[in-house]
């Protein structure tokens, strides 16, 4: 039985649900914030550039503490730098590279100027000069005093600095080694780092490229995810970790629809058009979805409209007999391919001619045409519960025909019609109408008037005009509503249907042959003068009861002749 598609996660393919689950099952969400769950592109856009402020900020952190660059942990960054480019890469994959990764890279692996030493010398020549100054014992010079002198030394001289004490002028000369001034401003920068490297920190208000500055860079980018979790010191696979989680999306979504395919399921048009877009919007920011959208189309043939409507043409259908090409038409509420067959059996069995080749106009319409003609039908509810027709003439509310059954005379069931009269009535009319008043009529004359209530419609096939009623005349009304569906998902069947029983069913519609009839009727019952078979009283009362005029067609055999009447000749 054809079913509305469900996804291996348990949504419906293509609603909002399905994406959001399929994305938090393959760990997307759990990076990317989408707004919708289908919006990959523009959840991409935004990602992508978060990551690249994140690499912004990284930037900004090292350009601000370039000088100290060489004075951090050669792991912590590299780690930084691994960081950097695994963010890069992520958008670089979606073409949303950010140049701040480079300038960012190049402070990071001490090749931009702003990170050399002042003196040019190497930098373990400086760190070992600077324990000696933290951690060396020189005679008459206090802990205090050696930063001191390196500082006065720097902005004047070691002459200078050391105002004629020898033991002073001894350390600033052990320090110094003939390097010069600009050594000493490499040693006393490295002591003051050493000394408080918490000052050197960035907007996350950690110490740069530390493991927690790292961290948190990952933290920020990509929330709890384990992705945050890789190895220190190894190149960030972010970019491959992403795609690999994207195309486990498209393969679930590909899976979906070829199950679909096979299954012969549907999806509806809302839901196909937001696979479509998803679709493209992965397509649009580089995946490759080769052919799914068109596998997509493929599974959008359901008609849609109200499925109680199909339900019941169905039900209608398999109790007419007309199954079209299976033993049993299902009835699950889908206009697919055999309820599409089932109809069109109906429909070429009605007319007698093959609907694909007809060229007449089939008309069906309201045999009263109320708001033309005045006439209007209305229901007598006895107190047992028995419901009678009755025919009323604008708004009086005495009834000028009406159908009955009850006792009479020596009947003990006795099928009739009541025929009434109006103030406004001639002398004729009313001898007329009292001619058919109690007019006993066969029960499948009674059944048939029975029968006439709302479904009930007038059409003309190869120069017949008939009366049909109950169930027949339901069936072509639900085909109709059926079309009227069509019609607003621009008569769109797919490729599991034909479009042509919609054309004939669509042709079925109100038109001058409805005013000439409804006039005639109308004219009949409310002011003529009721002259037998050609009025609505008479004629259709005469016509049962002689089973001439209105006889039921004899060409018609089983369910279809107890609905179906001939009234030609009262055109």
């Amino acid at each position: 039985m054809s079913t509305e598609l469900i996804g291996n996660c348990g949504y419906t393919v293509g609603e909002r649900g399905y994406f959001e689950r399929i994305n938090k099952a393959f760990g997307l969400s759990e990076v990317i914030n989408f707004s919708v769950g289908y919006d990959y592109y523009n959840g991409i856009k935004n990602f992508c550039d978060k990551l690249s402020s994140i690499i912004s900020e990284v930037y900004s952190d090292v350009r601000n503490n370039a000088k100290i660059m060489s004075f951090l942990d050669e792991r912590d960054r590299e780690e930084t730098i691994n960081i950097v480019e695994g963010l890069n890469e992520v958008c670089k994959m979606w073409a949303r590279s950010c140049s701040d990764a480079d300038r960012a890279k190049s402070i990071l692996s001490l090749s931009a100027s702003e990170t050399r030493l002042k003196s040019g010398y190497k930098k373990n020549e400086i760190e070992k000069t600077a324990r000696k100054v933290i951690r060396g014992s020189y005679s008459g010079v206090s802990s205090s005093e050696k930063i001191r002198l390196l500082e006065k030394a720097i902005s004047s001289s070691v002459i200078r600095a050391a105002n004629g004490n020898a033991e002073k002028l001894a350390y600033l000369l052990d320090i110094e080694q003939g390097k010069g001034d600009n050594f000493l401003f490499d040693v006393l920068f490295k002591c003051e780092y050493d000394a408080n490297p918490r000052r050197y920190t960035g907007r996350n208000g950690k110490e740069i490229c530390s493991r927690s500055y790292n961290s948190n860079i990952l933290s920020e980018a990509f929330g709890n995810s384990t992705i945050s979790s890789n190895s220190y010191g190894y190149s960030k696979k972010f970019s491959e970790i992403l795609g690999k989680r994207f195309e486990r999306v498209c393969k679930e979504m590909e899976d979906d629809i070829d199950k679909g395919i096979r299954n012969r399921d549907y999806i509806l048009d809302s839901n196909g058009e937001r696979m479509k877009t998803a679709i493209a919007q992965i397509e649009k920011v580089g995946m490759s979805c080769y052919g799914l959208r068109g596998k997509v189309d493929v599974l959008m043939w359901f008609v849609g409209g109200n499925q109680r409507d199909v339900l019941q043409l169905q039900r209608n259908l398999n109790k007419l007999g007309f199954r079209g090409s299976g033993s049993s038409l299902k009835e699950d509420g889908v206009f697919g391919r055999r309820t599409c067959s089932a109809l069109e059996q109906f429909i070429e069995y009605f007319t007698r001619a093959s609907f694909k080749s007809l060229t007449w106009s089939t008309i069906w319409i309201d045999p009263l045409q109320t708001d033309l003609t005045g006439i209007r039908q209305d229901y007598k509810i006895t107190k047992n519960g028995e419901k009678y027709l009755q025919l009323l003439f604008r708004e009086e509310s005495k009834p000028v025909l009406r159908l009955d059954r009850h006792p009479y005379g020596k009947n003990r069931d006795f099928p009739h019609l009541n025929v009434g009269t109006l103030d406004s009535f001639t002398k004729r009319q009313i001898i007329n109408a009292g001619k058919w008043d109690h007019f006993g009529i066969s029960n499948k004359a009674y059944d048939a008037l029975k029968s006439f209530d709302q479904t009930a419609k007038v059409i003309k096939v190869s120069g017949k005009t008939l009366l049909i009623t109950g169930i027949i005349a339901d069936t072509i009304s639900l085909g109709k509503a059926i079309e009227s569906d069509l019609k607003d998902a621009d008569r769109k069947l797919g490729k599991t249907t034909s479009i042509e029983i919609i054309r004939i069913i669509g042709s079925w519609t109100g038109s001058a042959i409805g005013a000439k009839y409804g006039a005639m009727l109308g004219a009949s019952v409310g002011t003529a003068a009721l002259p037998g078979l050609g009025t609505a009283a008479g004629g259709i009362a005469g016509g049962l009861i002689g089973a001439t005029v209105l006889g039921i067609i004899g060409s018609y055999s089983g369910d279809l002749a107890e609905y179906v009447i001939d009234i030609s000749e009262l055109e």
